[in-house]
């Protein structure tokens, strides 16, 4: 299955500003290109177990049973970056609604994205213990990687104060994976923001916000 996506990138704006500013061209960094092609395949063209995908769900595989366990444990892990925040930032109201509202992308708050892209970071360390001693799992993660390498790398077309991106999918949903799919409305509402967690984490490991990210720390 071939999929060609084009759409702007997160936090176009902001970033087509900073690219201007330090006269860069996007089309010359495609180093952190595979990581993110892969996490889009298995999110819009793979996802095993759960519908929309997240891209999180290949850490999942030859580890949960089924898609429901899957569910279950993605939603508490996001439910505890969640709770971890309230924490931290307990009586920083305006902070944690800049932090919801970067994370939906109705904002673009410099710190937000920090934190969030940290969160990922962190969450995705302790997923990749899963893949430790896990044939089914190592499997997985090759096919996906093979058909990335089939594919081009991201165009990205920088007009009108955005950043517009175009790149090709190349991949199958695995064989024999019943997916389930995920209605928000009928999770509680402590999972409905967990989901939403799930649902956006991913675009804070976008290449060019990476590599932003990089040479700001």
């Amino acid at each position: 299955m071939l999929l060609t996506v084009k759409n702007e990138v997160p936090f176009a704006e902001a970033l087509y500003w900073r690219i201007m500013m330090q006269h860069a061209n996007p089309n010359q960094q495609h180093a952190l290109d595979r990581s993110y092609l892969a996490w889009e395949n298995v999110r819009k063209i793979r996802h095993p177990f759960i519908f929309p995908g997240t891209g999180f769900e290949g850490y999942y595989v030859g580890v949960c049973q089924d898609s429901g366990d899957v569910l279950e444990q993605l939603l508490d892990q996001c439910k505890s970056i969640l709770e971890g925040m309230t924490r931290l930032y307990r009586m920083e109201y305006g902070f944690r609604s800049r932090l919801m509202a970067t994370l939906t992308g109705e904002r673009s708050d410099p710190k937000a994205i920090y934190l969030w892209s940290t969160y990922l970071g962190v969450l995705l360390a302790r997923l990749r213990c899963n893949l430790l001693y896990n044939p089914k799992a190592e499997a997985f993660r090759r096919e996906t990687y093979y058909s990335v390498s089939l594919a081009p790398t991201i165009h990205y077309d920088l007009t009108k104060q955005t950043i517009l991106q175009t790149y090709v999918l190349n991949g199958r949903q695995p064989k024999g994976e019943v997916t389930l799919y995920v209605e928000p409305n009928t999770l509680k509402p402590i999972q409905q923001d967990a989901w939403l967690v799930a649902q956006n984490l991913g675009k804070f490991g976008h290449p060019l916000l990476r590599n932003l990210l990089t040479k700001a720390a």
